[in-house]
């Protein structure tokens, strides 16, 4: 059985986005839902590129409701590009989301192994790969999956895990850490 785990953890990328794509695979044409609609789907602001940066100074841009508009830059400069790219589809938010989810196991793998070690104990990765694993498809994430205006927190949770990942390693590398985790707040 350990040998199965063994081979299955040469190939750990690829099944994190395997297993990410068959979860979530009937999510990938969803339509807009709920606060979508006010904050990309009608929004004006974000059916122009050239608009991209102006997210950093004009929290007005971020929803066509003005009780509901807020600061997330990030967040909505990657919306800009997004909607843009997709010239209104939902398609690419819903394989952004995917990658960060991805990304955020890759990163959840990564820093067990390196905390286990940091600890003094032997590197059991097996055990990173199956943490990973299960973040990928837990029902918990299926919110913030599938619902694109709360990307904002897949993508807070990506930059966070970067910034610690930065910060946690053997050589640590605070500048990236700092530029990370300004990311993450930022989103």
């Amino acid at each position: 059985m350990r040998s199965l785990f063994e081979k299955a953890y040469r190939f750990r990328y690829v099944i994190y986005l395997l297993l990410i794509a068959i979860a979530y695979a009937n999510s990938l044409h969803a339509p807009f839902y709920f606060d979508d609609s006010h904050s990309i789907a009608d929004n004006s602001a974000l059916r122009v590129l050239s608009n991209w940066y102006q997210h950093w100074f004009n929290p007005d841009l971020t929803s066509s409701l003005p009780a509901n508009r807020s600061y997330r830059p990030m967040t909505f400069m990657v919306y800009n590009w997004l909607n843009v790219i997709g010239d209104g589809s939902t398609f690419p938010f819903h394989v952004h989301k995917l990658l960060l989810l991805s990304g955020i196991c890759v990163l959840i793998e990564k820093i067990w192994n390196r905390l286990v070690l940091t600890i003094g104990k032997r590197e059991e990765p097996l055990f990173g790969f199956s943490l990973a694993c299960l973040w990928a498809v837990h029902p918990a994430l299926s919110e913030a999956s599938v619902y694109i205006t709360a990307s904002s927190s897949l993508q807070t949770t990506f930059f966070y895990f970067l910034a610690f990942w930065f910060f946690i390693r053997s050589t640590p590398q605070f500048f990236l850490t700092l530029l990370f985790y300004a990311a993450a707040c930022f989103s």
